[in-house]
């Protein structure tokens, strides 16, 4: 008898418990990803440029040396009939 009150107590803390504490998480969350998109949308306001205005951002070190060199080894074929 002393096991299903034991028990008892266990389950209905358990649920005490999970109905604080999961709304508290989920909430959290949803603020962390509110406020994550509302800093990234202020920083697309930021960067916004006038009409007609051009970037280019260029960085030589991306650009390839040499086709061959990259492309790999030519080999010769010859057509079989």
């Amino acid at each position: 008898m002393r096991i299903l009150y034991i028990l008892a107590i266990i389950f209905i803390a358990y649920q005490v418990v999970f109905r604080l504490l999961i709304p508290y998480f989920i909430g959290k969350t949803i603020r962390k990803t509110q406020e994550r998109m509302f800093n990234y949308g202020q920083n697309q306001q930021t960067e916004r440029r006038r009409e007609g205005e051009v970037r280019v951002e260029f960085d030589p070190s991306k650009t390839k040396t040499n086709s061959r060199d990259i492309d790999g080894e030519y080999v010769d074929y010859t057509e079989v009939k």
